[in-house]
């Protein structure tokens, strides 16, 4: 299931790290509607099992921030459990048109909101599309630190089958056959709070067994995907 969220803004010119005022946004609501909800899944160690894309028309840049001439971002938000999603969509309805301020003096606000529904994948090999960068986080356990895999790393293919297999194992999906290779596929900058992350975008090729792929189309792949990073589409061959 997917939440389609239509953002309004004052005026055209807000912040590139809308990743952080659209969490915020949606976490304020679900705080003020279900705190006992919401603690159960931000509060304790949790995977998340939600991802989300954004996205803007006649998108420009302009140094930090961005220019949306049409003073619009659509956000897809997706989740395998219809139970949060639901939450979401409530607490969002509730809190519809209350106004959030974003850098550099504007504000936003929730115009719109819709439900829809996933065809079910019943192949075991589909191409896939990047709607948010694909995070590939390789830990560090010497040093303690965090690296992020590109494409450009020697190693990228090996790290990008242990991260997408270390979740399916975390949702205790069917591994068996699952493998993904990219086909077209770029480095991208992102930037999160104060971080820039390296980052993947562009066309890969999953395989595995249907029902594992049907809840990696709902949650997404890679780290981090509750801040919005590796929700993908199918892309029709």
């Amino acid at each position: 299931m997917r939440l389609i969220l239509t953002f309004n803004f004052d005026h055209e010119k807000f912040t590139n790290k809308y990743r952080n005022f659209l969490m915020s946004f949606f976490k304020f609501a679900l705080v003020k509607e279900y705190q006992a909800e919401f603690n159960n899944y931000y509060n304790k160690p949790k995977i998340k099992p939600f991802s989300f894309s954004v996205y803007t028309k006649d998108l420009k840049h302009e140094k930090s921030y961005i220019i949306s001439p049409s003073k619009e971002l659509k956000m897809v938000f997706s989740s395998n459990d219809y139970n949060f999603i639901n939450m979401i969509y409530n607490s969002l309805l509730i809190n519809k048109k209350r106004k959030m301020s974003v850098a550099p003096n504007n504000k936003v606000f929730l115009k719109r909101l819709s439900l829809i529904y996933l065809e079910e994948i019943e192949k075991e090999q589909i191409t896939i599309k990047m709607l948010s960068p694909l995070l590939i986080r390789d830990r560090d356990k010497k040093l303690n630190k965090d690296y992020y895999k590109t494409v450009e790393d020697k190693d990228f293919l090996e790290k990008l089958n242990f991260n997408l297999n270390y979740l399916a194992n975390s949702f205790k999906l069917d591994t068996n056959n699952l493998y993904i290779e990219p086909l077209d596929v770029k480095k991208v900058v992102v930037p999160i709070m104060s971080v820039r992350y390296d980052a993947n975008d562009g066309i890969f090729t999953l395989r595995g067994k249907a029902e594992t792929l049907n809840t990696l189309y709902k949650i997404g792949i890679g780290s981090r995907r509750g801040e919005g990073f590796g929700l993908f589409e199918i892309v029709n061959d």
